[in-house]
């Protein structure tokens, strides 16, 4: 069971990188809690930096769709839209029927 713990521990010491006896120096240790650092791996691109790339280009698409109509009313005015008649508060308009009794 001893071998095995041995092994165990050699294989999780692969995994961090030490730092030479010869550049830690008395007051490194304040500095430096620990000098064993995991070894960084390269992050990998995943769905979530495609789907930014695609939102990306999505919204740029749609504010040069945007900008190609607004340059189509450059200096026209909009056409007037006929507003249709309220009647006043308060009185009511007439029953369209025959008068009941």
């Amino acid at each position: 069971m001893a071998k095995k713990k041995k092994k165990k521990k050699e294989e999780l010491d692969e995994d961090y990188e030490v730092a030479p006896a010869a550049e830690v120096e008395d007051g490194a240790e304040e500095a430096a809690p620990s000098l064993r650092r995991p070894q960084q791996a390269k992050p990998r691109n995943d769905a979530y930096v495609m789907m930014l790339a695609i939102t990306f280009l999505a919204l740029v698409t749609g504010c040069v769709l945007m900008y190609l109509d607004a340059a189509q009313y450059e200096g026209k005015n909009p056409p007037q839209a006929a507003i249709p008649a309220v009647p006043e508060l308060g009185k009511a308009a007439a029953p369209a029927g025959p008068a009941t009794k």
